[in-house]
């Protein structure tokens, strides 16, 4: 019994060590808050506990993750849709990370506001492959569609911000 919880704890920091910059990131860019995106990356190692714990297997650790953060925003926005945006405070979907580097936020800002020009689809898929570094195979196991189609969705997205880019 003893073997069982030491292997759980492992296996959970392992995975908290491992992902957890990169799950924040993530459900930062799905919400635009610090705060916000702290407690659904609490929440995302709150429920990968719960299911080792519980001594189911985990095939694809990275893919495994993703798809909990996925759930968790989507559970997060459900929640939200409820909320008037009038009552949100002023600025919320573009809230940054506090830097003092004047150009890095302006970089930062723009990169925010061509995102936010893609479609829904698009914009996950720019977010998985050039900010969290995933590969094409993962994130079709992730989104539950063929490589090939993932391949097709990341150029033509990224050709969308190329061409954004250049209008700027």
């Amino acid at each position: 019994m003893r073997d069982k919880e030491e292997k759980t704890k492992e296996l959970f920091d392992s995975l908290y060590d491992t992902h957890t910059d990169a799950i924040f990131r993530f459900c930062f860019f799905k919400t635009g808050d610090r705060e916000i995106a702290k407690d659904l990356t609490q929440d995302v190692f709150v429920k990968v506990f719960n299911h080792i714990k519980k001594g189911e297997e985990i095939v694809n650790e990275k893919a495994f993750l993703y798809a909990i953060a996925k759930n968790v925003v989507i559970d997060f926005w459900r929640k939200k849709k409820s909320v008037n945006e009038a009552d949100l405070p002023e600025g919320f979907m573009n809230t940054v990370p506090s830097q003092s580097n004047t150009e890095v936020l302006a970089e930062y800002q723009i990169f925010l506001s061509l995102l936010d020009k893609l479609s829904p689809t698009d914009r996950e898929v720019i977010i998985l492959r050039y900010v969290e570094d995933m590969s094409s195979k993962d994130m079709a196991e992730l989104l539950g569609e063929r490589e090939n189609t993932i391949l097709v969705r990341i150029s033509r997205a990224t050709e969308k911000l190329k061409k954004m880019v250049e209008e700027k």
